[in-house]
């Protein structure tokens, strides 16, 4: 069940307290073997422990146990028989699949999105782009999806204009769809 559905939570919502006042209450109004992930609207560090495309991730928060899907906020990545999907899902993989990265919700997008994946923008450390979403717009495994609702909106259309200009990803794509790209080498896969 949301969060919104509990009727102590809407009125606390529609009274206007702080988001401080709010958490509190949802710890104490949510029974304790409710699923955490859908409370942790806030920033929260998570390591990628797999890959559904270049822009679905699987991650788990790193104090719990739980494995659930993001949709990675500000950009559209190539899927399925799309040209260059499987090397948009592969790029995904080998920048983020074992590393711990920081979720954190667009306090203007929805908590999740119409599959029930939550809707995060995804911060790298150590990383000199610091988003996943700009390094993925940047190197061309993914198309900005920007809107009015998103921070890094400039950033992204900045990213995705320097891969287009020099033809760097799925902007080599002439509107046909390639020959399959060979399935990935699996490897390890670290443990959730």
């Amino acid at each position: 069940m949301p969060v919104t559905h509990i009727p102590a939570i809407r009125a606390l919502e529609s009274s206007a307290v702080s988001l401080c006042a709010l958490s509190i209450a949802c710890a104490v109004v949510w029974p304790a073997a409710a699923d955490p992930v859908t409370l942790d609207v806030a920033a929260a560090a998570a390591q990628i422990v797999d890959v559904a495309d270049g822009d679905t991730l699987v991650a788990r928060y790193l104090d719990k146990s739980e494995i659930f899907a993001v949709s990675v906020v500000g950009i559209d990545a190539p899927e399925g028989e799309e040209c260059w999907a499987a090397q948009s899902t592969q790029f995904a993989r080998d920048h983020l699949v074992g590393r711990q990265v920081v979720l954190s919700a667009e306090a203007t997008l929805p908590n999740t999105d119409p599959t029930g994946a939550l809707v995060r923008r995804v911060a790298l450390g150590n990383d000199m782009d610091g988003d996943y979403a700009i390094k993925a717009a940047r190197e061309g495994a993914a198309r900005a999806h920007p809107t009015d609702q998103v921070r890094l909106a400039s950033q992204l259309l900045s990213a995705e204009a320097g891969a287009r200009d020099t033809h760097r990803g799925l902007w080599t794509c002439d509107g046909s769809i390639p020959v399959a790209a060979p399935s990935p080498d699996p490897g390890p896969r670290p443990a959730p």
